[in-house]
This record gives C-alpha cells, sequence and structure tokens, in this order.
C-alpha cells in the first residue's frame, strides 16, 4: 500500500472510530434517562429538574455563598437526572464555563428525598482545562462540550454491566466514608445530609444579620 493510501486508510479509521465514539455518547445517554424516567415516573423526572433548577436560582438571589462561582460564570443545570431505583436520591450536574475567575467545570449536584420532601446539595468540582481538549488555554467549553464530558466524569458508572441501575454508584456518593457515618443507618445519613442543606442558609442569615447591624 502506497504512503498516501495508508493516509487515506488511517483517516477513513479515524472518522469511524469518532462516529462510534459519538454514537456511544448519545446511546449512553439515551439508557440513562430511559432507567431513570423508568424508576422515577416522566412527571417526577420533570418535577425533580424544575424544583432543583430553582433551588440553585435561589441560592443566587438570596446571595449564599457556595453561589459565588456562579455568579462569575455561565452556569446551566445539565437537564440529564440520575435516580436510584427507588427514586429518592439523584445525582445530577452543574456546568460552569470559564472566564477570568473560573474554570470550566462541573458541579456534582445532589438530590434526596427525605419525608416526601426533596432537598439538593452540591459535590465535588471536576475542573476542566480547555487545552486538554484541542483548544486554546482560558476559553469556555460549550454545554454540548460539557454534557458529553459529564457522560464520563459524573454519570459513568451509573447502569450495571447487564444495563441496570447500580446501586453501589450511588453508595459510593450518599454512603461514602466522607459523610463521618459509622453506623449505617438511614436516618443518620438524613441527618447529616440536612444539615449539609441548612448549613448554606445559616450562613446565609449569618451575613444578613451583619449588614443589618452596619450603619
Amino acid at each position: 500500500m502506497s504512503s498516501q493510501g495508508k493516509s487515506l486508510f488511517l483517516l477513513f479509521v479515524s472518522f469511524i472510530f469518532m462516529a462510534c465514539q459519538e454514537n456511544r455518547k448519545e446511546t449512553d445517554e439515551i439508557l440513562y434517562k430511559e432507567k431513570s424516567v423508568k424508576a422515577s415516573s416522566l412527571s417526577v423526572y420533570n418535577y425533580v429538574f424544575k424544583i432543583a433548577n430553582d433551588t440553585l436560582k435561589n441560592w443566587i438571589i438570596y446571595d449564599l455563598p457556595i453561589t459565588k462561582a456562579y455568579k462569575v460564570s455561565n452556569w446551566s443545570l445539565d437537564d440529564l437526572i440520575c435516580f436510584n431505583k427507588k427514586a429518592d436520591q439523584c445525582i445530577m450536574c452543574i456546568y460552569r464555563q470559564y472566564n477570568e475567575q473560573v474554570n470550566n467545570a462541573l458541579d456534582y449536584f445532589y438530590g434526596i428525598k427525605i419525608k416526601n420532601k426533596w432537598y439538593f446539595f452540591s459535590g465535588a468540582t471536576v475542573y476542566l482545562f480547555s487545552e486538554n481538549y484541542g483548544k486554546i488555554p482560558k476559553t469556555a467549553l460549550s454545554f454540548s462540550e460539557l454534557h458529553e464530558i459529564a457522560l464520563k466524569e459524573v454519570y459513568g458508572g451509573y447502569l450495571t454491566k447487564d444495563g441496570e441501575i447500580s446501586e453501589d454508584f450511588f453508595k459510593d456518593h450518599f454512603e461514602n466514608s466522607g459523610w463521618g457515618i459509622t453506623s449505617g443507618k438511614k436516618e443518620d445519613f438524613e441527618r447529616v445530609y440536612l444539615e449539609k442543606v441548612n448549613n448554606n442558609w445559616y450562613w446565609a442569615k449569618k451575613d444578613t444579620l451583619k449588614e443589618k447591624a452596619l450603619p
């Protein structure tokens, strides 16, 4: 085979590989949503997305310290929700685009249903440098690009090899040693989840009191 022929062959293989990768991402997303909706129902899925998005907007309106990064970046809550089998826990993702004060980032965003009410809190952040994705340093990745990355970095592991919802995936997030709970009891975990939620508002109230104390 000539050198030109080899080049064309490699180019063809490259296109096939990229197409397969793209199809895999689309397939993963479809499967994730199908399993999540089946576990929860479409109405619950849409309801949880709405109140999760409203929660983030309220955090910003009330100037909670946790929202500092969102005020200096373009952000969006991904519309993909991964529910557990009981549909009382979910894992979501917030995109943040690069600007002068913040890198491209994926923020884990968690939902927990306690006594028929949903609560939300943030988790770890995955920082994404644009040069690692074939772009000029310090440029924004599009939301569609961030979504593709999130399918692997945030949602990867949601389903087992058999295509079923992985309870271990949720245990790794909601019951890991970082929560400081050794009893393994549901009520103890729920207590610390609520403490995390309430702590956000505690600091907001403290800041408000300081402002009112000024002459």
